[in-house]
């Protein structure tokens, strides 16, 4: 029996975006949400077609597994998910930062909480040139200080929380400009 005929309702993951299969069959059956999990949409000229292609036939697209913010910003995905999202609080003692300062489109500062050794230029909560507006950010928001994002458990999961509200801001700004491109959900 196929799911559908036991009442469940999968999203499809294509992994292979050059498969006529894909062409033939997902994009003309009746899948209202297709998820793309493919190596093969890394570059943004792939993703572009892929995205695109499905969109034009009023299919939803869910990005699995990545989210980098020229995909998600220019291209009319409809969800996505990644597990960067906590490794970055969790592994590397960061924090995301949205700096409405920032003269780049993708706004998004990766603060480093406390001197550590990288292979990558880090930029430090101590030096950073927003602290100020950072601190205040966290306040705010989330009414915690830098000491709260220090430590162990209750610190990374502090960092986690940081980061995830982080996305969810920037999932709501990214909404706001699919609407002034045009692209509804």
């Amino acid at each position: 029996m196929q799911p559908e005929g036991a009442g469940l309702h999968p999203v499809l993951v294509i992994h292979d975006i050059y498969n006529t299969g894909v062409h033939s069959g997902y994009i003309y059956g009746n899948y209202p949400i297709i998820a793309l999990g493919s190596s093969q949409t890394r570059s943004y000229n792939e993703a572009a077609w892929i995205i695109h292609h499905l969109y034009e036939k009023g299919i939803k697209v869910h990005l699995f597994g990545f989210s980098q913010f020229e995909h998600l910003y220019h291209l009319p995905v409809f969800s996505c998910d990644s597990s960067n999202w906590l490794q970055v609080a969790r592994r590397y003692d960061e924090i995301l930062y949205w700096n409405p300062k920032s003269d780049k489109i993708d706004k998004t500062e990766a603060i480093a909480l406390e001197t550590m050794y990288s292979a990558k230029e880090l930029t430090y909560f101590e030096d950073y040139d927003y602290k100020r507006d950072l601190e205040d950010y966290l306040w705010d928001e989330l009414q915690m200080k830098y000491s709260d994002l220090l430590g162990g458990a209750e610190g990374r999961f502090n960092r986690s929380l940081v980061n995830v509200h982080y996305y969810s801001l920037l999932e709501q700004r990214i909404t706001a400009h699919h609407l002034e491109l045009g692209y509804s959900h």
